[in-house]
């Protein structure tokens, strides 16, 4: 359906606590099947923009991120935390080899890969944790992989990251976030 309404690409989520319920324990069986879902969009000739994380979006639970990383008290999510980037080092290290046949220089459907989600509107603003991200990516995937953010025009400043594209959430009021007056 979504060929025929004349959409050329998909983007979606990766949930971790979707994949990972437990440490060191993932699912990728059933309605968690990654791969079958990229099988079915390349069925269907849809190109894919993967979101993968680690935090995906407010309105899932805890954001994507798996409610066990409480366990350490003093974890600071979404930040160069050591014991956060060790959990997402390790998430990472299961997850991007299952996508690395996909991506689309390796004849796959996967056009380009979002790191984190929405960062600039977090408090943090955590540069070292987003260069870490970006060269996770880059050493599990490679150099081609295309890399962007996401944000809204108030966030860019904490969200974006030299050598990754910068992109924008759209919705009401965009214009006013960007300075554009209406009617240009």
């Amino acid at each position: 359906k979504m060929r025929w309404s004349g959409l050329n690409a998909i983007q979606f989520y990766v949930p971790w606590n979707y994949h990972e319920p437990q440490p060191g324990v993932y699912n990728f069986n059933g309605s968690r099947d990654l791969i079958a879902f990229l099988n079915e969009a390349a069925l269907a000739n849809l190109l894919v923009i993967l979101r993968p994380g680690p935090y995906i979006c407010a309105e899932w639970e805890m954001g994507g991120l798996p409610s066990w990383l409480l366990r350490k008290p003093e974890i600071h999510l979404r930040t160069s935390d050591p014991d956060f980037l060790a959990a997402v080092d390790s998430w990472f290290k299961v997850l991007l080899p299952k996508i690395h046949p996909w991506l689309y220089h390796n004849g796959g459907n996967i056009i380009s890969i979002q790191v984190e989600n929405e960062y600039g509107s977090y408090r943090a603003c955590d540069f070292s944790y987003m260069r870490h991200l970006a060269g996770l990516f880059r050493a599990l995937l490679g150099e081609k992989i295309l890399l962007f953010t996401t944000d809204g025009p108030e966030g860019l400043k904490c969200g974006s990251l030299q050598g990754l594209y910068t992109t924008v959430d759209f919705g009401p009021g965009l214009k006013q976030g960007l300075g554009v007056e209406s009617g240009e």
